[in-house]
């Protein structure tokens, strides 16, 4: 077996931090930071907060319209998506069977008297389900386009242990 000879290298990498003046961010502060929806930030980057939840990308940015400094966060993975988006059905889902129980309800024990706010609600349901379903195409392509720009954004080290 022929010998090779073992080196070592120096290698160098970029390490993001935020600052504020002189002062690094640390966790402590970034956790106090207001949460904003992404769409009103101008990202910086994104950090990996130890508290984080699974399936979500969180960033640092400036708000556009303040200018302050806000934190925020993006679904990215497509099965956190598909919990919510499910999750969002059910429960509009659950307001229609609800409504459609209570009219029932009332169409039996008063024949023709149905109250309007359980039909209102019956109906109203309905209205949100058919709105839910033209809109959740138009938000499952903004939160994979989010998923994408976020996941791509640099890496901020924030100080601090926790």
């Amino acid at each position: 077996m022929p010998r090779t000879t073992a080196t070592v290298e120096a290698l160098t990498a970029q390490v993001r931090v935020l600052m504020v003046g002189s002062r690094q961010i640390t966790l402590s502060v970034y956790w106090q930071l207001d949460d904003v929806d992404s769409d009103k930030v101008d990202v910086f980057g994104r950090v990996a907060p130890s508290q984080a939840e699974e399936g979500w990308t969180y960033a640092v940015g400036r708000h556009k319209e303040s200018g302050d400094l806000v934190r925020c966060r993006v679904i990215t993975s497509r099965q956190m998506m598909e919990k919510i988006l499910y999750d969002e059905d059910a429960a509009i889902k659950a307001r229609k069977e609800q409504g459609e129980s209570y009219r029932r309800l009332a169409a039996y024990k008063n024949k023709d008297v149905i109250p309007t706010d359980w039909t209102g609600m019956a109906i109203a349901a309905e209205e949100e389900v058919a709105q839910r379903t033209a809109a959740r195409a138009v938000l499952e392509v903004k939160m994979e386009t989010d998923a994408v720009v976020f996941e791509n954004l640099p890496l901020i080290v924030l100080a601090g242990l926790r």
